[in-house]
């Protein structure tokens, strides 16, 4: 940044200029080029009383353009502020450098200690994308390549009365408080005092339910930019619910934005309190949280601070672990996953030759699986008795921990679903002859391809190598006849994420090909349940996906 002072400038017209500073900031390279485009340039100026609308070139009955640099100048009155919100969103994926984004800046340049946010990907329209001016301008900018199509965006924005305000002086003896504007981002540039004092014969704390002040790359050990302050410790970033506790009548909250990238901001309510029971009927964290009395002992660290976990006596139905002293469940005792994190609940258990082991550690010999009598206490030993699905005729005897590759015929039920535009793009499992079992995101429509159609797929039982899907003898192919996706899944949210697909003909059940078992609705899966994911994706969000069948072995928590 560069600072050049300038003199008056007397103009032939006799009207003088006067220039106090100019001031040169970095800007997006991307939105450098070819500035000022004015096909891709829109200024816009609020209207009172009623929302000023807009959207990105196309929408919605065509995606944006490729590499464009789009840019919308919004203006409001003079003292006045612009409230920004995005009623659609639904841009292509985020990416770590490079892709399609919009950019929103607290000026009316491009420049980066102005910018208040940068937007990629999809949200929901029950998202709050809603962004306030410190001023009466703002700028909205798209940057788009030539990777992929995505519908854009559509917005609206209002002139509000410039106000300043926030913070305050509360004297009750509870309540609620939060950024200016909440949920919508909180503006640049505002400081906020919250003075709360309750009885004088009771103490406060202070719960923040929810706390987003996240900005990339910065500290949020020493939070220098945006930032709320307690008791002289500032906190910053995101944060789960956590609790600040003052040990007297008052406490203080203060809240600071900067110049640049704003976020949600946080709720919080304040509390008075009995200094000598904090928490009624419940339990007192060290940090001053309250939490459930059962959550106590439990081998969880409730509290965040290990402080619901000390000192605990171990239940005869839990084990405690060396290094931490945590009282885990007995049946992660010889599971083959390192609960303790020092191995300790893994040490000694072999069961001798000829006997099974149960699900919560204990031996019972051989023949006593599947006798219709409950010899193991778990029910583990009468589990999968008489299944005609689940079958494993290849199944390896080591337990797979980490991810390893899967042997052939290892997990029968496996599909490829494929398309002539994607080959491989999702899985599916072998539920009976003519149905399969996959995710109902697999089938949502994009610009490029109608997914929802049936005969864009083609389904591969008993594919191993996505290489030899043409050579072997192991593999059926077969045509999709119809898809049923939930109809309350969600794109955002990935709820109901779940589809059952039609094949054109019947299979036949072979050493490759068997079904997998659907548990009934009133199976419940106990904590520590084993779990296996097989498939040929990524391990990653946008890495390489795999030509041979992954498998990924995790732990329910």
């Amino acid at each position: 940044m560069s600072e050049l002072k300038v003199q008056t400038v007397t103009l032939r017209q006799r009207i003088s200029l006067s220039v106090d500073s100019f001031v040169a900031y970095p800007t997006d390279p991307l939105m450098a080029r070819n500035f000022r485009n004015n096909k891709c340039t829109f200024f816009l100026h609020a209207t009172t009383g009623s929302a000023t609308k807009f959207s990105s070139p196309g929408f919605p009955d065509a995606s944006y353009p490729p590499n464009s640099r789009c840019q919308w100048e919004l203006r409001a009155d003079a003292g006045h502020m612009i409230l920004l919100h995005f009623k659609t969103f639904k841009m292509e994926t985020c990416k770590v450098t490079g892709g399609d984004y919009v950019s929103i800046y607290d000026s009316l340049t491009a420049v980066e200690p102005r910018i208040m946010t940068k937007l990629c990907g999809s949200y929901p329209p029950s998202y709050n994308l809603t962004f306030i001016s410190s001023q009466n301008v703002m700028l909205v900018t798209l940057v788009s390549d030539d990777k992929e199509k995505h519908p854009g965006f559509k917005a609206e924005f209002y002139q509000i009365q410039k106000t300043t305000l926030c913070g305050g002086t509360i004297r009750d003896a509870s309540g609620v408080f939060n950024t200016p504007f909440y949920p919508a981002h909180y503006p640049p540039n505002r400081d906020c005092v919250w003075d709360i004092q309750v009885p004088e014969n009771k103490f406060v704390k202070v719960r923040f339910e929810l706390f987003y002040l996240y900005e990339p790359g910065v500290s949020i050990t020493s939070c220098p930019k945006d930032y709320v302050e307690v008791n002289n410790q500032r906190y910053c970033g995101e944060r789960s619910p956590f609790v600040v506790s003052s040990n007297s009548s008052k406490i203080m909250v203060k809240f600071h934005s900067d110049a640049s990238n704003t976020d949600t901001g946080f709720t919080a309510q304040y509390l008075s309190y009995e200094p000598k029971n904090p928490c009624p009927d419940q339990f007192t964290c060290k940090s001053g949280r309250c939490i459930d009395k059962t959550r106590q002992c439990d081998g969880w660290n409730d509290c965040g601070d290990n402080s619901d976990e000390a000192s605990c006596v171990c239940t005869d139905k839990q084990f405690r672990c060396r290094s931490s002293q945590y009282c885990k469940p007995r049946f992660f005792l010889c599971d083959g996953v390192n609960d303790c994190g020092d191995s300790s609940d893994e040490q000694d258990c072999k069961c001798p030759d000829k006997y099974l082991k149960c699900r919560n550690g204990k031996c019972i010999p051989e023949a006593q699986k599947c006798d219709n009598t409950d010899n193991c206490g778990d029910g583990s030993d009468e589990s999968d008795c008489g299944l005609e699905c689940g079958k494993r005729p290849y199944s390896k005897k080591t337990r797979i921990v980490g991810g390893v590759n899967a042997d052939i015929g290892e997990w029968p039920w496996q599909v490829s679903l494929q398309t002539t535009k994607d080959g491989h793009a999702c899985g599916a499992s072998v539920v009976s002859p003519t149905i399969l079992l996959s995710a109902a995101h697999c089938f949502q429509d994009t610009s490029s391809l109608r997914y929802s159609d049936p005969n864009v797929w083609t389904a591969y039982m008993g594919l191993h190598d996505q290489s030899t899907k043409t050579s072997s003898n192991d593999v059926v192919k077969r045509k999709i006849k119809r898809i049923v996706a939930h109809k309350q899944f969600s794109d955002y949210t990935y709820d109901n994420d779940i589809a059952m697909l039609e094949l054109d003909s019947p299979i036949t059940y072979t050493d490759f090909i068997q079904p997998i078992c659907i548990p009934e609705s009133t199976h419940v899966f106990p904590v520590g349940k084993s779990i296996w994911v097989t498939g040929w994706g990524a391990l990653s969000e946008g890495g390489q996906s795999l030509l041979r069948v992954f498998v990924v072995y995790n732990k329910m928590f």
